[in-house]
């Protein structure tokens, strides 16, 4: 079920509306006009409710930092072995960006030298270090292909977030008939079994 619009003159709802700006036109395309327009509220009263756009931004980047770190976090602390948590890493960024594509987007996008770029540049090399490094225990375990050193591997699969949160759509008919539970399943499966499948085979040569 679609969720439920938020009141645009809101703080939540000049958020929700500058994230479709940034996500559309990028941030630096997007001006405090173009927000207070889409908020369909005055230039001169959106200031009541921001400082400028780099705070909007810094909460969507937030917000979705948030998320990613809790899934990851969350598999870190998982009982299941090696390999378990490295699914469960992979699966709990899909379905954390799924829920917030847009958002997802902006961080995976987002360049420049403002003080809020710099950040989601560390934060996005310390997510994939962590993320190595439990690739790499499952690599020790022989629970994952060690043809492949860590990072790259970390990189590839993680490519594969990037890309869906560019065509998937939960509010239209873009996304195909694909459910956001219908991605997860899938996206997990090609990570954990390739294009051939479980029990499947290609090959290179």
């Amino acid at each position: 079920m679609p969720k439920p619009r938020r009141e645009l003159q809101s703080p939540a709802g000049i958020a929700e509306a500058a994230t479709e700006l940034f996500y559309r036109q990028g941030y630096e395309g997007t001006s405090m006009q173009d927000i207070a327009a889409a908020a369909k509220i005055n230039k001169s009263s959106l200031y009541h409710h921001i400082r400028g756009k780099e705070q909007l931004l810094e909460a969507i980047c937030g917000r979705a930092f948030s998320a990613l770190t809790a899934s990851l976090e969350q598999a870190e602390a998982s009982q299941a072995g090696p390999g378990g948590r490295v699914l469960a890493a992979f699966t709990g960024a899909v379905r954390a960006a799924l829920a917030d594509p847009r958002g997802t987007s902006i961080i995976i996008r987002l360049q420049g030298k403002t003080e809020v770029a710099r950040r989601v540049r560390d934060w996005r090399r310390e997510y994939e270090r962590r993320f190595a490094e439990l690739i790499e225990a499952a690599q020790r375990a022989g629970e994952v292909r060690t043809d492949i050193e860590a990072l790259m591997l970390a990189r590839l699969v993680l490519g594969m977030v990037h890309w869906v949160v560019e065509w998937f759509e939960p509010r239209s008919s873009r996304g195909g008939a694909y459910s956001a539970p219908v991605v997860e399943a899938a996206v997990a499966g090609v990570a954990a079994y390739g294009l051939a499948g479980e029990g499947g085979h290609l090959s290179l040569g």
